[in-house]
């Protein structure tokens, strides 16, 4: 079974692997920073182990992600959520989540409600 932040739309994907990650997403007023991974071998979700390198990246959807290369570092770079008023915020700020530490510094929050 999918984990509920895979549910989400507007989020990012990048294979690795045999899985697909997923970053990010959700509706405007409930927005998500979560990694979880589809295995594409065994047909299962499991929540991707990883760290991150700085602060976590506030919840946001449209972002962009990119895996660099040997490294087992994800780039997590812009992106959008619900500002101040109901204005939308374009983020510009970059991210790297580094996927072979196993543990989380910063945990994976969800913010506001449903629409």
């Amino acid at each position: 079974r999918a984990p509920a932040s895979a549910l989400q739309r507007c989020h990012a994907a990048v294979p690795l692997g045999p899985r697909v990650l997923y970053f990010g997403g959700g509706r405007s007023r409930s927005l998500t920073n979560a990694v979880c991974a589809y295995d594409t071998v065994h047909d299962a979700w499991e929540a991707a182990p990883h760290t991150l390198s700085g602060r976590p990246p506030k919840p946001r959807q449209n972002a962009q992600c990119a895996l660099l290369p040997g490294t087992g570092l994800l780039v997590v770079f812009g992106g959008w959520r619900l500002g101040p008023m109901a204005n939308d915020v374009n983020l510009g700020d970059t991210h790297v989540l580094d996927l072979d530490g196993g543990q989380s510094e910063g945990e994976a929050e969800t913010e506001g409600e449903e629409e």
